[in-house]
């Protein structure tokens, strides 16, 4: 009888020490079919892209973020603002923005800052951090290609104020 007990604990001992572990890729391809309406890219080492597409093939969302892993540190997922700022630039060139819709809103919280900036064409969801600093950094940046209004303000040549 103890021998019984001792046994069904071992296995419970073993069954609860396994890891636990996300789907893998080849689990969920059997279970999902493929789609062409989202791709990923490693746009930079460690940086990666997710660009969603409509039905017409053009990307209307875009989210850029480092690639996390189980053994991250939250400050390694960081991108350096400069980078950050290049990948803006890439993926939604000032030229096709269009006019700015007035300052970029958001809020703050210690040293993390949400923001907003939204143009006649395209926005930007952003957190950044430490803006004020040198080191600054973001952790990600969602840009959605939507048409917003802008109301047009007299002499406005769309140069951000």
């Amino acid at each position: 009888m103890a021998r019984t007990y001792s046994s069904k604990a071992l296995c419970l001992i073993l069954f609860v020490s396994l890891p636990i572990a996300a789907q893998t890729s080849g689990e969920l391809r059997k279970k999902y079919p493929f789609t062409s309406a989202v791709e990923g890219f490693e746009v930079r080492p460690g940086i990666i892209a997710t660009v969603f597409y409509g039905e017409n093939g053009q990307a209307f969302e875009i989210l850029i973020r480092h690639r996390r892993s189980s053994t991250s540190v939250s400050a390694q997922d960081e991108i350096p603002h400069k980078v950050f700022a290049e990948l803006l630039d890439e993926f939604a060139p000032a030229a096709k923005r269009g006019r700015l819709c007035g300052s970029p809103g958001g809020f703050q919280s210690g040293r993390n800052h949400y923001v907003t900036t939204t143009y006649e064409n395209v926005s930007f969801y952003s957190v950044e951090h430490d803006t004020e600093l040198d080191s600054a950094t973001a952790s990600s940046v969602q840009i959605n290609w939507e048409k917003a209004y802008c109301p047009a303000e007299a002499g406005d040549d769309g140069a951000p104020k």
